[in-house]
């Protein structure tokens, strides 16, 4: 019973797997329209365990975006006591592979021409997955010069969550309009879902007839007013949103400064905490941006110092009075092209030493 119950388990996505190898070698072939960046390899040499675990990709970014937030996290307590028992084990340097191929010209200017560029992007996260990617993205542009509008597709897979991604943006200028789709492989009709693989014998004999849930995630607008020369404000961007899963809309507000447009004002009205915050340029190495929560009136500290003129070495410094300070120090200067990254915190909440000992957390990346 169990293996023809396997049998009509829906097969795995390999051939997305074999898509990137395909991609691959036509990027070989087709070296001088493509490039490559990567495979960029970053293990932690340093993490103290904190107890949290990585969460996946939610909200407006992309699943590159996402996967990168995501290795920034501490690892969770469970690999941490698994790594203890062994004297090399690869949980504890949290290895992730990031590889991206994008277009350097249209990719069919005489059969496509309206096909302005590609990108695809493949990562991969040790703790989630050994032997499979995290996730496989891609991104396609395509251009109307008639009338003046981008169109902007960007599909997605994320292997754990066995969840497929698509967000479609048109813009116009600065202005655009985002829907982004999801539809979940792992939901089956009957409240059956992925315990059926286990050697269940209470599960045998029930068909095994998985349905995708798919559903319309974030809906996102954007549109900015330019003011005259010499005004004080040189434009305003309005950006609305609203998160159909959880129904909770909200609207950004940024206006930058006329003259020099060194500071600019965001009033984020969130559903549960609208803030509002001011970005300044004191120089050119230096960046503050202070914010306030309008809801509890909670204020949060930026600040973002330059250690170089293009900007890869940088040290952010994130002051929060009744939690923590946070400090990243980036450093590019090696000489293959990889970066240090530390981040160094301090606990400012709680009353016993352990509470208040500081973390540091050390990771080194690699450029292939």
């Amino acid at each position: 019973m169990k293996s023809s119950f396997l049998a009509r388990l829906p097969a795995p996505p390999q051939n997305l797997v074999l898509l990137v190898v395909l991609l691959n070698l036509f990027v070989a072939v087709q070296a001088a329209k493509f490039s490559v960046n990567g495979p960029v390899l970053t293990v932690t040499l340093k993490d103290p365990d904190t107890g949290v675990a990585p969460t996946g990709p939610f909200g407006e970014a992309t699943v590159a975006e996402a996967f990168a937030a995501a290795s920034a996290r501490p690892r969770s307590t469970k690999s941490s006591a698994s790594s203890t028992r062994k004297w090399i084990d690869l949980a504890t340097l949290r290895p992730n592979l990031y590889w991206s191929v994008q277009s350097n010209s249209p990719p069919l200017p005489n059969w496509f021409p309206s096909w302005t560029s590609m990108r695809a992007n493949v990562g991969y996260q040790y703790e989630e997955l050994k032997t499979l990617p995290s996730f496989v993205e891609g991104d396609l542009k395509f251009r109307s010069e008639r009338l003046n509008t981008e169109l902007q597709i960007r599909p997605s897979y994320e292997f754990k969550a066995k969840r497929s991604n698509m967000v479609l943006q048109v813009s116009k200028g600065a202005a655009f309009l985002m829907a982004k789709f999801s539809v979940n492989h792992n939901k089956a009709r009957g409240g059956i879902n992925d315990a059926m693989e286990r050697d269940d014998p209470d599960l045998e004999g029930i068909p095994a007839v998985n349905a995708a849930s798919s559903s319309l995630e974030l809906l996102k607008a954007s549109y900015d007013i330019q003011f005259p020369a010499g005004s004080q404000v040189r434009n305003l961007r309005i950006t609305p949103s609203l998160d159909v899963v959880k129904q909770e809309p909200s609207c950004v507000f940024e206006s930058t400064t006329g003259g020099s447009g060194r500071s600019k004002v965001i009033l984020k009205l969130n559903y549960d905490n609208p803030t509002l915050g001011v970005v300044h340029a004191l120089d050119e190495r230096n960046t503050i941006a202070p914010e306030i929560s309008l809801y509890n009136a909670k204020i949060i500290y930026k600040w973002k110092v330059n250690l170089n003129a293009a900007g890869t070495s940088s040290i952010q410094t994130r002051v929060d009075p009744l939690s923590a300070i946070d400090v990243t120090w980036t450093d590019t200067s090696a000489a293959d092209g990889g970066r240090w990254v530390t981040d160094f915190r301090l606990p400012l909440a709680g009353t016993t030493i352990q509470a208040l000992a500081s973390d540091v957390r050390v990771r080194r990346q690699f450029n292939f």
